[in-house]
């Protein structure tokens, strides 16, 4: 059966609205949820500050997308609010933005030039590491627009997807965006790009669909799982892994030609996952997992730590984290455990 969809609004400032998109998709989770997504007010001081030292970055904040290049991190998430830190998580500034749609997530091509998207289809783009943030116009629908996830590739090569089975391609950084899927009653949540002119879509009831010629045609997939998968990533040119709802886990090891079911190591959400070099992470409601071969998963926790819902996980390089987490707190994920980087003491 079709669960129901409830709507948003796109900035929601203290109303349950404020949940990142999965929270209101599907069915009873949401109800799990609602009570931890109160938002308050949005502070915005300019200058850098420790983390934790006033409201930059705040227990309160909800982010739901991250990105890093190097010891450069930015945050993306409720009401338009992007933060970045230039020493991997010690400092902090707000970065104005002009808009106060919920930002689902963000992406960097370098240390200069990035993107990040949002609800009512907002793109947002910069060329100086988010010191100035600009709207660019994308042929989104006038209704069901919401962007969800956004990926970089080379040089100024970029994917988004989103809801009305939307993707959408820019190869100039931003500057122009085309849709290159046709439009239907689906919502498109992870969006993995594996070349220049090739990138693979996973979305709602287990949907997977691939393209080799910059999305001029699709093939669509068969997927061995009813669930929506919500990310998906590639160790290489062959070998990915998606993961979804009720801990739904999928692999390929055929450019993602045909896929297999894993077995589950959890019936929690997962929203994201991740190749870190040297073993696969996915993240999700309140659970963590690790896998070498990519069919292996096992549960990563820690004795008395605490638990998070996490959106998206990215790698950190030149900082002090392992991996930085976006989602219920903006934290820095090591080996001896989670970290919010709001609480987290400065350099």
């Amino acid at each position: 059966m079709r669960l129901p969809r409830l709507g948003r609004s796109s900035s929601g400032i203290g109303t349950v609205s404020n949940q990142p998109w999965w929270a209101l998709e599907y069915g009873s989770f949401a109800l799990v949820v609602a009570g931890l997504l109160y938002f308050g007010v949005v502070f915005r001081p300019s200058a850098p500050v420790k983390a934790g030292a006033d409201s930059v970055v705040n227990a309160r904040d909800r982010f739901f997308g991250v990105a890093a290049v190097g010891a450069d991190v930015w945050y993306a998430g409720v009401a338009g609010k992007i933060v970045h830190s230039a020493d991997g998580g010690k400092t902090w500034a707000w970065q104005p933005t002009p808009t106060q749609a919920n930002l689902q997530d963000i992406a960097f091509w370098n240390a200069a030039r990035g993107v990040a998207v949002g609800n009512g289809g907002e793109v947002l783009l910069t060329g100086d590491g988010g010191k100035q943030w600009r709207r660019a116009a994308i042929p989104v629908p006038k209704l069901a627009n919401k962007l969800l996830r956004v990926k970089t590739f080379g040089e100024g090569l970029a994917w988004a997807v989103g809801e009305s089975a939307g993707v959408y391609r820019t190869a100039n950084w931003g500057q122009t965006w085309e849709r290159v899927h046709k439009g239907e009653d689906l919502r498109w949540f992870g969006v993995a790009v594996t070349g220049p002119s090739s990138a693979l879509v996973v979305g709602e009831f287990g949907r997977i669909s691939r393209t080799g010629d910059d999305g001029r045609t699709w093939i669509a997939v068969e997927s061995p799982v009813k669930a929506s998968l919500v990310a998906i990533d590639f160790k290489d040119a062959r070998v990915g892994t998606a993961v979804g709802l009720d801990g739904a886990i999928v692999a390929t090891t055929d450019a993602g030609a045909t896929w297999a079911a894993l077995p589950r190591a959890t019936d929690r959400h997962l929203f994201d996952v991740l190749w870190a070099g040297d073993q696969w992470l996915a993240v999700g409601n309140f659970v963590q997992l690790t896998s070498t071969d990519g069919h292996d998963w096992k549960l990563r926790a820690n004795p008395g730590e605490r638990s998070y819902w996490l959106t998206e996980i990215v790698r950190a390089v030149g900082a002090d984290a392992s991996f930085f987490a976006a989602g219920e707190a903006p934290l820095s994920i090591q080996r001896a455990g989670l970290r919010p980087l709001y609480a987290q003491a400065g350099g």
